[in-house]
């Protein structure tokens, strides 16, 4: 698997697990204030796609976190 792929698909399932985390649906998350598409946040949770910058700050926004919670030591998981 090639680096982009890997550090893709632990992104994305970091962000699946905080989503979660915080009881909210797939569905329920489009409806959040400042969030995204939820067929793009399945895309991005399966590891399908990268998120630009923009797009990550707009998840974490949805979710009340930083994103430096996001992305703190998903370097090592990748």
């Amino acid at each position: 698997m090639k680096e982009r792929e890997k550090y893709s698909k632990t992104l994305g399932k970091r962000i699946r697990d905080m989503r979660e985390s915080k009881n909210i649906s797939i569905k329920d998350f489009e409806s959040l204030q400042d969030s995204i598409d939820r067929h793009a946040l399945s895309r991005i949770e399966t590891g399908k796609i990268t998120p630009s910058v923009f797009t990550l700050y707009r998840i974490c926004k949805a979710l009340g976190i930083r994103q430096s919670d996001l992305l703190m030591g998903i370097d090592d998981q990748a």
